[in-house]
């Protein structure tokens, strides 16, 4: 579900998609990061299970979703 909501553009999502994504979004992030700051997934559907690749696509799902 959030994998297809963080590859539409901003403009596509309803207010509340974009609120409701810029609270869970970073708490499921943060839940799931390594110690040593990077994130990685069981999945290679998308080289996932790559902690480089991992890391960026959560970067990317942070600043994309991040409030002022």
């Amino acid at each position: 579900e959030f994998r297809r909501v963080l590859f539409r553009s901003k403009d596509q999502l309803t207010p509340e998609i974009r609120k409701q994504c810029s609270k869970e979004i970073p708490a499921i992030l943060r839940k799931n990061q390594g110690q040593d700051g990077r994130w990685e997934n069981s999945s290679a559907r998308m080289r996932e299970d790559d902690p480089l690749v991992a890391t960026a696509f959560a970067l990317v799902a942070i600043c994309r979703f991040r409030t002022k």
